[in-house]
């Protein structure tokens, strides 16, 4: 910092990183892991074990051994129950109760659990289950993909081009419609009733109501606030979307393989040429850099609440780093 005479030199949102990082182990690894909604807990299975690691208690518990091998698909919104799958049936597990509900579903193309409710594409039809009465009702037909996020029902169809239709969850009310869009895998960043910030395929997709798209090339995007953390493979952009400003604050010439926020916001995660790095968005000086790990397995990241301590998972174990 340059400090001059008469002035102040003031900073803001200073993060100091500890060099050497603890590591504890929580428990051996997977390649099976499924994270919460909230993402402050995730399940995953060893040996038909089922753990769930919870990040805020830093604990691991062991909660089930099951007879058979099953897949995980995903969590209930209140955290009580887990929706899994073995071949083509269905089960909800209940985590606390410990026992196995099978579903009457079965050969579908897509499954989320939202509650009491099990939404589930079949023959290009979208369906709504109501878990404790049985019975399902057809909501939408031809179809492609769809997801959910909070209050909202994303449906994507595609034909030549995508086209992604937003509706109110509950009423079925069309909120915002987008046609001529690239064809590719949906990821939903976040949507309310003004706006959808999305990445579909090789694209980012920002889209108000009331005035024309925005598509940056992205191959990864992590949101924070009104900010962008924008990776197109090799560079990594910051991107303010209700300012409509961006610039470049890393390049690379390796391959850029992951991209996450620290929950401060001021600094960020990536995984590149297979090692694990944060950096700060400062851009004074020189950037500060922490190396945090040098290793080809698969991984997964989550930072807990306070950004002190980065969570782990790869097939061979599961751990923390207490980094601040």
């Amino acid at each position: 910092m340059e400090i001059k005479k008469g002035e102040t030199t003031f900073v803001e949102n200073i993060i100091l990183f500890l060099q050497d990082q603890k590591k504890e182990i929580l428990g051996s690894g997977s390649d099976s892991i499924l994270i919460n909604k909230d993402n402050d807990k995730y399940a995953y299975l060893n040996n038909n074990i089922l753990w769930i690691t919870n990040i805020e208690e830093e604990k691991n518990y062991n909660i089930y051994e099951f007879n058979k091998d099953y897949k995980l698909i995903d969590w209930s919104s209140d955290d009580k129950k887990i929706l899994i799958r073995n071949n083509q049936d269905y089960y909800i597990f209940d985590i606390n109760q410990k026992n196995l509900e099978l579903l009457n579903i079965i050969n579908i193309d897509k499954v989320l659990f939202d509650n009491e409710y099990i939404y589930y594409i079949k023959d290009s039809n979208l369906y709504k289950y109501n878990t404790q009465y049985d019975g399902k009702k057809l909501i939408l037909e031809n179809i492609d993909d769809f997801h959910i996020k909070d209050n909202y029902l994303i449906i994507q169809r595609n034909n030549t081009t995508a086209n992604i239709t937003i509706l109110d969850k509950n009423k079925l009310e069309e909120i915002q419609v987008i046609n001529n869009l690239n064809i590719g895998k949906l990821h939903i960043l976040s949507v309310d009733d003004k706006k959808i910030i999305f990445n579909l395929g090789s694209k980012l997709y920002i889209k108000y109501t009331w005035k024309d798209i925005i598509s940056i090339p992205s191959s990864s995007s992590k949101l924070h606030g009104d900010r962008l953390l924008i990776s197109n493979g090799y560079e990594i952009w910051l991107y303010n979307y209700k300012e409509d400003t961006q610039n470049i604050i890393d390049r690379s010439s390796n391959i850029v393989s992951d991209i996450i926020w620290h929950p401060s916001g001021s600094c960020f995660l990536t995984e590149i040429n297979e090692e694990t790095i944060i950096s700060e968005l400062d851009t004074r000086d020189n950037r500060n850099i922490i190396n945090l790990l040098n290793n080809p397995l698969k991984k997964y990241y989550m930072f807990n609440k306070k950004g002190d301590k980065l969570f782990i998972i790869t097939p061979e174990e599961n751990f923390y780093l207490t980094i601040q």
